[in-house]
């Protein structure tokens, strides 16, 4: 499985909770929010890059098939072929609206 470059950046890893959140269905920061047993704002400072996400609330994403791996760094050899897929089509189809645009 193809391994993306690793990053620490807040913003980098706000990302990668959003992309998180729509594969898990939740439209809502406030769904996310509380599927991870947080409020509001604390997650909205973390999927927007002003905090960086505490372990302790990642480790939640883990049952839903999100690896720490992938939270913090976007390395996604350790994430079900299922999930890869879904990243790479919304990858996929946010470069094609790009170059529509």
């Amino acid at each position: 499985m193809p391994k993306q470059q690793s990053t620490l950046s807040s913003k980098e890893i706000g990302a990668r909770l959003e992309r998180a959140r729509a594969i898990m269905g939740l439209s809502t920061q406030k769904a996310m929010a509380d599927r991870l047993g947080a409020n509001v704002a604390q997650y909205n400072n973390w999927e927007r890059g002003a905090q960086i996400i505490p372990v302790a609330f990642a480790a939640k994403l883990c049952p839903y098939g999100f690896s720490l791996d992938y939270i913090y760094m976007g390395d996604l050899s350790n994430l079900p072929v299922r999930i890869v897929a879904l990243l790479e089509e919304r990858s996929a189809g946010q470069a094609s609206q790009a170059a529509s645009q």
